[in-house]
């Protein structure tokens, strides 16, 4: 456990007992406190990740932790989201896990969720653990190529009894059926991706099939490279009812603004209630 603040007057900093207690609380690596009251500090967030190696986050193993109320096996070494899962929860993908909270609370009866390059589950994870919060049912399809990842997402999801709630498909998906060959990087597991000279090759599959022509509340995409593809598919099979109210796609490797077009088509998004971008 540690305190980064940044310089200030010492009645400023937060050695009262009940600053102390909240700052324990709530593992507020990522806060300052002054006369303005809390703030972000972007120098504490440079100075915690310069301690990360101190807590362990390069050890070569598995933490055991608990993440959003449910338990998840996590490895930090390999896998950047886990890491900062681990280590800055305040951080990890914050913006885009408000939205996500938002449209559970927002709605009644059953959630569905479709978790398009799952990794290791922590999406999942949360929105399950939102949805109960919101006294709502549970139902999510994690789609995950990388076999080694889903074996990660499969212990996760069983460690927390989740396997009649959330089905694992083990495929990449991609404009259409067949196989793909993917690159996996075992050093960065969450940079996985499409590659024709990749070492590992696995099935294919559209996400108008994957999802079955079922109707989900939210849909999170985050496939390296391939959101494009697989969108532009989705959007020209699926008819607009069928389409998710929420979704969150990782627009970082958008070089050619290929999926920021068709963000941009109105009639296309038109159901859509938000599109976010930079997943982690």
């Amino acid at each position: 456990l540690g305190l980064v603040t940044r310089p200030g007057e010492p009645d400023t900093l937060p050695y009262s007992p009940v600053t102390l207690a909240d700052f324990e609380r709530e593992f507020c690596d990522d806060r300052f406190w002054g006369r303005s009251g809390e703030r972000f500090s972007g120098d504490a967030r440079f100075l915690v990740s310069a301690l990360r190696s101190l807590c362990g986050a390069r050890a070569a193993r598995a933490f055991d932790i608990e993440v959003f109320d449910l338990a998840a096996r996590l490895y930090p070494a390999d896998n950047l989201a886990d890491k900062r899962a681990i280590l800055t929860p305040h951080w990890w993908d914050a913006e885009e896990r408000a939205f996500l909270a938002e449209t559970i609370k927002s709605g009644r009866g059953l959630f569905r969720f479709a978790d398009v390059g799952a990794n290791s589950g922590l999406y999942t994870l949360y929105a399950k653990s939102a949805a109960a919060a919101a006294g709502r049912a549970f139902a999510a399809i994690c789609v995950e190529p990388d076999p080694t990842m889903a074996d990660r997402l499969a212990f996760n999801l069983a460690a927390n009894g989740l396997q009649g709630e959330a089905r694992i498909v083990r495929a990449a998906a991609a404009a259409a059926d067949g196989t793909l060959r993917l690159a996996v990087d075992p050093a960065r597991r969450g940079s996985t991706r499409i590659d024709a000279a990749g070492a590992i090759e696995v099935a294919a599959a559209p996400l108008a099939a994957l999802l079955m022509g079922e109707l989900y509340d939210a849909l999170k995409i985050d496939i390296e490279g391939g959101e494009t593809a697989a969108l532009g598919a989705y959007f020209a099979a699926t008819r607009e009812a069928l389409r998710p109210r929420l979704i969150l796609a990782e627009l970082a490797h958008d070089g050619d603004g290929a999926l920021q077009r068709l963000i941009d088509d109105r009639d296309r998004l038109a159901p859509l209630r938000a599109l976010r971008s930079r997943l982690h």
